[in-house]
């Protein structure tokens, strides 16, 4: 486990709704009480979560993302397999068939947030994704993610090597373009 600061409402919310162990949760003391933010407070009491209500511009100073919309966590997140190999050992020692997705590098971290979302959401046990161009888990992705960049690994390796790998542990493969007919 490591200890992480998250932010947003979402992401927040998609943390205590899966039982992740939060220690702690800031919330604009100004906020407008909106389902969301009652339904992260109720769940925060259930879940024995130390919440506090402080100034707006106390939330801005610890955000990194600027976009915190008015609740910052800290929570202990699992740590994810980093390699491959360790992603294809952990889906065998559940014994379920690999689903991995192979992605190129992204420039924008908005974009790689939505796909781990949607990869999350599939059921995607990892993400693959070649090149050094950003980090893979920024707190902005985190955020876009609602917190799924938690729980779906991103590994960095090169599509070639990656597919040489799948390919001798007998895994099929299948590709997609969106410019492919």
């Amino acid at each position: 486990m490591k200890s992480v600061r998250i932010e947003g409402r979402n992401s927040v919310l998609e943390l205590l709704r899966r039982g992740t162990r939060i220690t702690d949760i800031s919330i604009d003391a100004n906020a407008r009480l909106d389902d969301k933010l009652k339904s992260i407070l109720e769940l925060a009491d259930e879940q024995g979560v130390n919440t506090r209500r402080i100034e707006r511009s106390a939330l801005d100073r610890m955000s990194s993302t600027g976009v915190h919309m008015g609740v910052i966590a800290k929570a202990d997140v699992p740590k994810l397999p980093t390699r491959l190999k360790d992603v294809l050992a952990q889906c065998a020692e559940k014994n379920q068939e690999p689903f991995l997705l192979i992605i190129d590098p992204l420039t924008y971290q908005q974009n790689l947030g939505a796909i781990v979302r949607t990869a999350n959401a599939a059921g995607v046990h990892a993400i693959i994704m070649s090149g050094k161009r950003m980090s893979p888990v920024s707190p902005e992705v985190v955020r876009i993610s609602m917190g799924a960049a938690f729980f779906t690994p991103i590994v960095r390796e090169s599509a070639f090597s990656a597919i040489k790998i799948l390919k001798s542990e007998g895994i099929p493969i299948v590709g997609a373009d969106m410019s492919g007919e």
